[in-house]
């Protein structure tokens, strides 16, 4: 599997602002011992970047349940209960009586998780504000010292926590690294099945980010996801490749396409799952960042390989209108 996909180490950071008022403070001490834990990992320091992984995750509980406790308090007062459940009607109310440190919770909060993530409902806020004790980035970080030692059920174990609250990411996007994680150390762990079902629901995930990427201009951005999800398609499609073949072994893009070709059901599988979309969308992606050699490369690939007619004359057209230019 390492073989066709390029795997990246999930990065972590969350936004802090230090604010003082009357007794909360905004402490970046989580994200710095994230930080410093991932050094310690590249350093293969694992036992300490465990004991920093697991002291972040005892900093981010800890204040998590002090936001919780003193927003829960102020609630409490008569002219706040009077106000209602509507946010905005809530943070004007405490505004109005100098709760500052209160209205400084809920601005953090505000600036990953906006009020209609909430409904513009307090309690929901409020709800998800106990919920959000969970630490996805490290429990993700945790299982990658796991999988690096060798130790696949219990990095299986972290990484699904992690998958299990990707709600409370502070970098959405990163819920593509966890399930693609999951995909992988399933394959250590040999379970075919599991690993095809992770690989299936992160390639969906891709195509449609990629497309969004796309339709925004935001190529960049485009690229990444849609390089990773191009690998993953190359992993799956060599995956079900060998159940029928076992001696199969990925040699080249093009031989696998036209292995591919060759197997109905492989066929329908690929189609079904836009596998052949997010190719095009790479090269298309390629021409637009002017990497034209790559991109008219993959273009010719697919143009004579590709075994759908309606997908290979696509590619055929824009391999052309590359060599023209």
């Amino acid at each position: 599997m390492k073989k066709h996909i390029t795997v990246f180490l999930l990065s972590i950071f969350s936004i802090v602002s230090p604010v003082c008022g009357q007794g909360i403070f905004f402490s970046s001490g989580p994200w710095h011992l994230l930080e410093q834990g991932k050094i310690a990992y590249e350093k293969r320091e694992f036992g300490e970047a465990i004991r920093l992984f697991e002291k972040a995750r005892r900093v981010h509980k800890s204040q998590v349940l002090q936001y919780y406790n003193y927003l829960f308090s102020a609630l409490k007062s008569y002219e706040v209960r009077a106000a209602g459940d509507l946010i905005a009607n809530v943070y004007e109310t405490l505004k109005k009586r100098q709760d500052d440190d209160a209205c400084a919770i809920l601005d953090k909060i505000f600036l990953t998780r906006p009020p209609e993530f909430f409904d513009k409902s307090i309690k929901n806020l409020m709800e998800w504000l106990k919920k959000s004790e969970a630490y996805p980035e490290c429990d993700y970080l945790i299982g990658k010292v796991y999988e690096l030692q060798g130790e696949y059920r219990q990095a299986f174990t972290l990484y699904y926590a992690a998958w299990d609250a990707r709600d409370f990411l502070y970098i959405p996007d990163n819920r593509f690294e966890i399930i693609y994680s999951l995909s992988h150390v399933c394959s250590l762990l040999g379970q075919t099945d599991n690993k095809e079902k992770y690989l299936l629901l992160t390639l969906r995930a891709y195509i449609e980010l990629t497309q969004l990427y796309i339709t925004a201009g935001e190529y960049d951005r485009a690229y990444r996801t849609a390089l990773l999800g191009a690998n993953i398609a190359v992993t799956y499609l060599s995956d079900v490749t060998q159940k029928i073949d076992f001696t199969y072994v990925y040699t080249d893009f093009s031989d696998l396409l036209e292995r591919v070709g060759r197997d109905t059901n492989i066929l329908k599988v690929a189609e079904a799952k836009k596998i052949w979309r997010i190719f095009l969308q790479f090269a298309y992606i390629l021409h637009k960042k002017d990497l034209n050699m790559q991109a008219a490369d993959l273009y010719g690939k697919l143009a004579e390989h590709c075994p759908i007619a309606a997908y290979a004359r696509e590619a055929e057209f824009w391999v052309s209108k590359i060599q023209q230019q």
